[in-house]
């Protein structure tokens, strides 16, 4: 039963309240793939970006805390996950991100990787861990097999 169709006045809870719980209700249903974004609707930023006055103007612009990391321009393997607040007290030298990963100029959290099918509750316990805040939706687990072995060799 929806909240709507519940009384008005539940045990003294408001529909607002009833709308919550039912949510919470519901999340055990949620996979991934009912939730994620396209990755053609996802900002990101190639490994091999410079660092300059321009690029950290977009960042700003884009005004996202965290900016996924791809291989190459325009090519949506995402390796790692750029935190923007990182770039507070930075100031530009011309280098490429990549460069400021290794030079720990920049903080860079690996993606964690997850299946279509993945129930958000298991997300969620992903996420409490706090590895990242982020994840990256793989087709198989070959795929994310493959992006987690990548993603381990570019950002160690």
């Amino acid at each position: 039963m929806d909240a709507e169709h519940l009384p008005g006045d539940v045990a003294g809870l408001n529909q607002t309240q009833m709308k919550m719980i039912e949510g919470a209700l519901k999340i055990n249903e949620l996979k991934v793939k009912d939730i994620m974004t396209k990755i053609n609707h996802v900002t990101s930023l190639p490994l091999d970006a410079i660092l300059d006055q321009q690029l950290l103007a977009r960042i700003k612009q884009f005004g996202y805390s965290r900016i996924p990391l791809c291989q190459v321009q325009n090519e949506k393997i995402i390796i790692g996950i750029f935190l923007t607040k990182s770039l507070v007290g930075y100031e530009p030298t011309g280098e490429s991100i990549i460069a400021a990963i290794r030079g720990n100029r920049i903080q860079v959290r690996p993606p964690i990787y997850f299946l279509p099918t993945a129930n958000i509750q298991e997300v969620c316990g992903a996420f409490s861990k706090g590895i990242s805040h982020m994840g990256i939706v793989c087709e198989n687990k070959q795929t994310a097999k493959y992006l987690q072995e990548a993603s381990d060799q570019i950002l160690s």
